[in-house]
């Protein structure tokens, strides 16, 4: 409450850049775990805007959701890397994938693709809320402050706030099949698929996979949802309280 939830929405997904923008001038530190800096910057030059930083914030390691990506917080979803190589080999399978240690990196992306199929399902009012998002925050606004931010070429920076935009539709988070798709299309632009571009991923493979995880985290949703959010919370309210 009381909150910017457009520049919140947006700030959360301006870390994919990281890893889904075509190219990008940012490294790791700034655009994924940087919401910090983002913050002090906001603060002294564009205050009603700090909710953008608060959701980069929200999304990072240090603060936020990406630390429950990591082993062994996964295990709250049923998943004990290393101990479930049945499970590991049905995610090779489906990404088509020979190196065991990508396809555990990968577990966490598909389990949180059935995440997603389930919070669409649930809490529908999160997509309509991110439709929005979509509607009213102007890309130029965000790249203009990222490049003077981190001091970075304002057209590199446009380009990529822009690819990311380009790369998501609202539609892709209501149904399995769409979820499936949009996955595919953005591994497209992962380190590992530009050294493997050869590699194929059947779309019917992605959505058994999805099912598969769905079966697995079911019942288990709500416990890690809220393990997220309440470290994200205590981490986020020592900067506005």
């Amino acid at each position: 409450p009381g909150h910017n939830k457009p520049l919140l929405a947006w700030g959360s997904i301006l870390p994919e850049i990281m890893f889904y923008s075509d190219k990008h001038p940012f490294k790791f530190e700034e655009i994924h775990e940087g919401g910090d800096k983002v913050f002090e910057f906001l603060k002294k030059e564009k205050p009603k805007w700090i909710d953008l930083a608060l959701g980069m914030m929200a999304h990072s390691y240090k603060y936020g959701a990406d630390y429950f990506d990591d082993f062994p917080q996964l295990e709250l979803l049923g998943y004990f890397k290393g101990k479930d190589r049945n499970f590991e080999e049905k995610i090779a399978k489906a990404e088509n994938i020979k190196d065991l240690h990508v396809t555990q990196v990968r577990v966490h992306n598909i389990l949180d693709l059935a995440l997603d199929l389930y919070i669409a399902k649930n809490y529908p009012w999160v997509i309509e809320d991110l439709e929005k998002t979509f509607q009213k925050i102007k890309m130029q606004d965000i790249s203009e402050l990222l490049a003077r931010c981190f001091e970075k070429d304002k057209d590199e920076v446009a380009t990529a706030v822009q690819n990311l935009k380009d790369k998501i539709k609202i539609d892709d988070f209501r149904n399995i099949e769409n979820i499936a798709k949009m996955w595919i299309k953005f591994t497209r632009s992962l380190k590992f698929e530009r050294l493997n571009s050869k590699r194929k991923i059947n779309p019917n493979d992605t959505v058994e996979i999805i099912q598969i995880c769905a079966g697995k985290i079911r019942g288990k949703e709500e416990r890690f949802l809220e393990s997220a959010i309440e470290r994200t919370r205590e981490n986020i309210n020592k900067f506005i309280l």
